[in-house]
């Protein structure tokens, strides 16, 4: 079932390990493939640091993000 993720790296992580596992927290990644993580994360200590780094980031970014947001839509309501 790995093999539905990505190309595997010798290791047997998926070689876009990286961006899977931001896409799994975002929720973005598609039902088959978030099964498929899900499998091989539970047994992947390499993958379990990833996942927490990658929580780590999305959660210092997303603040920021909405601040952003939030500041283009002032400005956009402001220009017309």
């Amino acid at each position: 079932m790995i093999s539905t993720l990505n190309s595997i790296s010798d290791l047997g992580c998926p070689v876009d390990a990286d961006e899977i596992a931001e896409a799994y927290l975002l929720g973005t990644l598609p039902r088959e493939r978030g099964m498929a993580f899900e499998e091989h994360y539970i047994g992947c200590p390499d993958c379990v640091e990833r996942l927490q780094f990658s929580e780590e980031f999305v959660l210092a970014v997303r603040p920021a993000a909405e601040q952003l947001k939030s500041l283009a839509a002032h400005n956009e309501g402001a220009i017309q």
